[in-house]
């Protein structure tokens, strides 16, 4: 091999190799959409939805603000700075958890809180340690709540967001549901047959 040719290869692997960590790396997101209009303001609800979407990737309050919005079904924090404490307080975040608002989510911090939100107990590591991202991530692939199974330091797409959200809703509605019926139409182990999810573009 000439020497041409080897300088030619070492470029090229080092131009993969710049752009893998690139695409690796944390986005700030700009123009934050605005999360602290008043609980219950369904316009305000819907043109956050609506929006998400379109956006490359979702911001830690974006995110955050989402979030409380399926758990509690609206968000009356006010601020992000509460979101956070509150988060922490519920175990959707980590104790030890200091990201700015403006930052990328990761995915692993949403599959966390969704599976927190959900009651979503996990396998075996999971059971032991918590849920921890990358356990969350993987359980929420098994269920077909999450359809990536990529690292949990992933910036995570509004569209992907929203369809997590979706599903996770879903999810809530059949769990409920089955606490609700006699004994007699549950499964053995208590649950509600639920139909298989079908892909969501842009979650997979």
């Amino acid at each position: 091999m000439n020497t041409k040719t080897t300088t030619a290869i070492l470029t090229l692997a080092a131009a993969m190799a710049l752009g893998a960590i690139g695409g690796c790396a944390r986005t700030v997101i700009e123009n934050p959409l605005n999360t602290n209009y008043p609980a219950g303001d369904l316009d305000g609800d819907l043109n956050y939805w609506h929006t998400l979407p379109a956006r490359s990737a979702v911001c830690n309050d974006e995110g955050l603000h989402g979030i409380f919005l399926l758990a509690d079904g609206e968000d009356t924090l006010g601020s992000y700075e509460a979101r956070v404490m509150e988060a922490k307080k519920r175990g959707y975040l980590p104790e030890d958890w200091a990201e700015a608002a403006n930052l990328s989510m990761r995915r692993g911090t949403l599959a966390r809180s969704v599976c927190v939100i959900c009651k979503i107990e996990g396998g075996v590591m999971m059971q032991i340690f918590g849920p921890r991202a990358r356990f969350a991530i993987r359980e929420l692939v098994y269920m077909q709540i999450m359809g990536d199974p990529s690292t949990e330091a992933q910036s995570i797409t509004g569209l992907e967001f929203l369809g997590v959200i979706s599903k996770a809703q879903d999810y809530i509605n059949l769990t409920e549901l089955g606490a609700k019926l006699p004994a007699d139409e549950k499964a053995a182990d208590g649950s509600v047959a639920a139909p298989t999810p079908e892909p969501t573009a842009g979650t997979q």
